[in-house]
C-alpha cells in the first residue's frame, strides 16, 4: 500500500500507561489504595523511550502520539521539576533523530494528585490551572511540536469517572458528571487559545471517541429516538460547542451501539448481550476476529461510525464541503470483537 506524500502513519501512547512509576498522579494514588490495577514500571518507557522510538521507526512509522505527564512536570502545586522538563526535551530530540513527527496529548485522564485533591475539573480552578500548564508546555516545547491534542476522550473521562464511577475519581454523581463535562469544554477552549497565543501556526485538536448508533428495530419510534439522543450527546454535543476552535479531530472509534427503547430502563444496548440473541438482527454475522468465539458479547465495528464522526466535526466547524470517500473506505467493515477477549 502506498500512502500520499506527507501522510503520517504512527502509534499512540499515554504517559501513565507506558512510562512507569508515575508516583505523583491521581491514578497512582488510586492504585496504592487498590482501586485500580497497579501500573508499576509499565513498559518503562520513561527510561526506554529511545529504543521504543527506534522500534517504531523499524516498523515503518513516521509519527508518534505521546503525552507529557502533568504530574511529573508539576508534582507539587507551582513547583516544576527541572529534571523532568529536561527529560521531555530528550524525548523530542529522540523523536527527531528517528524521523518521527510528534503529536502531543496534554490531558490523557491523569492529573497531579494535588490538583485531584482540589477537585480537578470539578471547578473552574481546574480549568484555569490546566490553561496555565498548557501555556507553559507550549512555550517550553513549541519548537519541537506542531500537533497538539488538548484532551483525550472527554466523554469517557467525565462519564466513567462520575456517572458509572468505574474510573478515577470513582464519584457517582450526575450533577458532577455534567459539571465536569462542561468544564472540559471550557478547558479545551482555554488550552486552544493558550497554544495559539504562543504558537499561532500550531495545529490544535482533541481526541474524540465516536460510536455508531443504530436502532435494534429500524422504524420503531422508540428505538429511533434513543439513537438520535445517543448520536447527539455521544458524538455531536461536545464538538458543537467548539466552533472554530478545532484545527483537526482525532477519531477514536471502538464500538457500534445497537439500541432498543425500554420503558423501564430508557434503553437497552442489544450488542452487549449474548451473541446468539442478536445474531438474527445482524445481516453479516461472523465470529470474533481474535478468539473466533460466536457465543459471547458482540461489538460490531462498522464504517458508518467514521462517517458520523466526520459529520459531527464538519457540523461543529461549519465546513460545507467534504469528500467522505477520502476519509473512509467504500467497503463497510463487518467485523466483530467479543467481550471475552476485549
Amino acid at each position: 500500500m502506498k500512502f500520499p506524500e506527507n501522510f503520517l502513519l504512527g502509534a499512540a501512547t499515554a504517559g501513565h500507561q507506558v512510562e512507569g512509576q508515575n508516583i505523583y498522579s491521581n491514578w497512582w494514588a488510586a492504585e496504592a489504595q487498590g482501586k485500580v490495577a497497579a501500573s508499576g514500571l509499565g513498559a518503562d518507557h520513561f527510561n526506554k523511550f529511545d529504543s521504543d522510538f527506534a522500534l517504531a521507526k523499524s516498523l515503518g512509522l513516521n509519527a508518534m502520539r505521546i503525552s507529557i505527564e502533568w504530574s511529573r512536570i508539576e508534582p507539587q502545586e507551582g513547583k516544576l521539576n527541572a529534571e523532568v522538563i529536561a527529560h521531555y526535551h530528550d524525548v523530542f530530540k529522540s523523536l527527531r533523530t528517528h524521523g518521527l513527527t510528534p503529536m502531543v496529548t496534554l490531558f490523557h485522564w491523569t492529573m497531579p494528585q494535588w490538583l485531584a485533591e482540589k477537585g480537578g475539573f470539578e471547578s473552574s480552578f481546574g480549568v484555569r490551572t490546566f490553561e496555565k500548564y498548557v501555556e507553559f508546555i507550549a512555550r517550553e516545547y513549541g519548537s519541537d511540536c506542531n500537533l497538539w491534542l488538548t484532551i483525550n476522550e472527554p466523554e469517557v473521562f467525565a462519564f466513567e469517572g462520575y456517572w458509572t464511577a468505574k474510573h478515577v475519581p470513582f464519584r457517582k454523581n450526575i450533577f458532577l458528571t455534567l459539571k465536569v463535562y462542561l468544564n472540559l469544554i471550557r478547558a479545551h477552549k482555554a488550552a486552544y487559545k493558550a497554544i495559539k497565543k504562543v504558537l499561532p501556526g500550531a495545529q490544535v485538536g482533541l481526541a474524540k471517541n465516536v460510536a455508531y448508533h443504530e436502532p435494534f428495530r429500524p422504524g420503531n419510534w422508540g428505538d429511533e429516538l434513543i439513537v438520535k439522543i445517543g448520536r447527539y450527546f455521544g458524538n455531536e454535543f461536545f464538538m458543537n460547542r467548539l466552533k472554530r476552535q478545532l484545527d483537526f479531530i482525532g477519531l477514536n472509534y471502538y464500538f457500534t451501539h445497537t439500541l432498543k427503547f425500554s420503558w423501564r430502563k430508557g434503553f437497552e444496548e442489544m450488542n452487549k448481550i449474548p451473541y446468539k440473541e442478536v445474531v438474527q438482527n445482524v445481516k453479516h454475522p461472523v465470529s470474533c476476529i481474535d478468539c473466533h468465539d460466536s457465543s459471547t458479547m458482540a461489538l460490531r465495528i462498522t464504517r458508518p461510525a467514521f462517517i458520523e464522526g466526520i459529520k459531527a466535526f464538519k457540523q461543529s466547524q461549519g465546513i460545507k464541503e467534504y469528500d467522505i470517500n477520502k476519509m473512509a473506505t467504500r467497503q463497510e467493515m463487518r467485523t466483530f470483537v467479543c467481550g471475552q477477549c476485549h
